[in-house]
């Protein structure tokens, strides 16, 4: 069949065919789903917890085959994948299509609190979360400056943060990156050691200075106030002086057995943006 040849004899039927392409295709078009960031509910579970200051090894041995021992018994899981890091463990559990993934997840979580004293008494968790493609950021914005990266840091979480999150559309702000202030006691072992002094009664000596603690109220006629004994650290010289000890009458303080710096928390991840740190959202 010579279609040149058909086209120019029959020319209506061609017109016809066509328009009858055009009007398909205009309505398939119109009826066709389109979005930016689909909606995905992706079969997946993951189950995480924490052992603060433990190894890969211990974490593995400890909290990660265990986890992986409880929720094998949990039916229609068809993979399980693990990760073991310091302080922290990842087990991602992978369900078949179709699978009611809110189902799947409170059966998980059912299973895991029946067995969670199997566990180390200071491990955090577990707790169950689904995969979800909404909570991946959409935009990922980078801030440097001159200033102090701890104060940086302050400025981002207590001044911009919390504009960003009003923001239209926005979830939640997640700042990586930052230099999050922390108040730094290094014990002298020798000192401690000459005055025998434990660390327990250290630790238990700031725990204790630094309490804000409701005393009672007062009653007056109609009036009632209500006491408060501010006790809580304002600055450096007030840990200095913290009273770790009696020895023959003399009050040992913390500055005399240790130094006191205001520093920050030891960082686990660093952000650079043309070989400029920087704290990203």
């Amino acid at each position: 069949m010579n279609l040149p040849r058909l086209s120019v004899q029959r020319p209506v039927t061609v017109v016809m065919l066509t328009m009858m392409v055009l009007v398909i295709g205009s309505v398939a078009l119109s009826r066709l789903q389109i979005d930016l960031l689909p909606s995905i509910e992706l079969p997946t579970l993951t189950v995480r917890a924490d052992y603060e200051g433990a190894s890969p090894e211990v974490v593995e041995r400890l909290v990660t085959q265990i986890i992986e021992e409880i929720i094998a018994t949990v039916p229609g899981i068809e993979k399980i994948e693990s990760r073991s890091e310091e302080g922290d463990s990842s087990v991602r559990v992978s369900f078949g299509w179709g699978t009611n993934i809110d189902a799947a997840a409170m059966d998980l979580q059912a299973t895991l609190e029946d067995e969670v004293n199997e566990l180390p008494d200071d491990v955090v968790g577990p707790r169950v979360s689904k995969f979800d493609i909404d909570s991946f950021p959409v935009v990922i914005l980078g801030i440097s400056s001159r200033l102090d990266p701890v104060e940086m840091t302050e400025i981002m979480e207590n001044q911009l943060r919390h504009r960003l999150v009003r923001l239209p559309g926005v979830a939640q702000v997640d700042p990586w990156g930052g230099f999050d202030r922390e108040v730094r006691v290094e014990l002298d072992p020798a000192k401690i050691t000459a005055l025998n002094i434990p660390v327990n009664n250290i630790l238990d000596a700031l725990r204790d200075a630094n309490l804000d603690l409701p005393t009672g109220t007062i009653e007056q006629g109609r009036y009632q106030v209500t006491l408060l004994v501010p006790a809580e650290f304002v600055d450096l010289n007030q840990v200095r002086k913290t009273e770790v000890m009696q020895r023959d009458g003399v009050s040992v303080t913390l500055g005399q057995i240790a130094t006191v710096r205001d520093t920050y928390r030891k960082l686990t991840r660093i952000v650079r943006a043309l070989t400029v740190n920087e704290i990203l959202d």
